[in-house]
């Protein structure tokens, strides 16, 4: 069985559709503070905790059960989508202050892969002070330290106008 966060951009729409723990945040720079900004995120679908939607065999989740969102973006702005991997073991703040730092050294190719090693580490560290952990101690007082090893697969895309006609070679 799987989760699925799907987002497709049309001229400036983006539209997304998340069912389960996956999701994605959309990232805003704000010239003012010289950061980005959370300006939308998908809404995490579970049936308790720890118990995500699915689709699969036997699953009773269909995609029509999925949370759709649709939002106007801008050139410059930032989509991060990613698996329960991150997001269980990154806490957002974190995840834009790095993608924060791949954007100010001219590497936000590289930021998919930082946040996935990031993952992946505090996934390991069981003293570390995961979204997991905190959720689990939460919502059901369940004594769950450190980080949650889990698959981790994480896209970053940054928004850009397309050429126009004029600008497209002719071969």
């Amino acid at each position: 069985s799987s989760t699925a966060c799907l987002a497709v951009l049309h001229n400036r729409t983006l539209e997304a559709l998340n069912l389960g723990d996956s999701g994605f945040v959309l990232l805003r720079p704000d010239e003012d503070a010289g950061k980005l900004q959370v300006i939308a995120e998908s809404k995490e679908q579970t049936h308790g905790f720890n118990f995500p939607f699915q689709l699969g065999t036997g699953s009773l989740d269909y995609p029509h059960h999925g949370d759709f969102r649709s939002f106007d973006v801008l050139p410059g702005d930032v989509i991060v989508m990613a698996t329960d991997g991150l997001w269980d073991n990154v806490h957002q703040a974190d995840v834009v202050t790095r993608v924060q730092e791949c954007r100010d050294d001219s590497e936000l190719n590289k930021a998919a892969g930082r946040l996935a090693v990031d993952a992946n580490r505090i996934g390991r560290d069981h003293t570390a002070r995961s979204p997991f952990a905190e959720r689990a101690w939460a919502e059901n007082k369940l004594d769950f330290p450190g980080g949650k090893l889990d698959d981790v697969t994480v896209v970053v895309s940054q928004v850009s106008l397309a050429p126009s006609r004029s600008d497209i070679p002719l071969l």
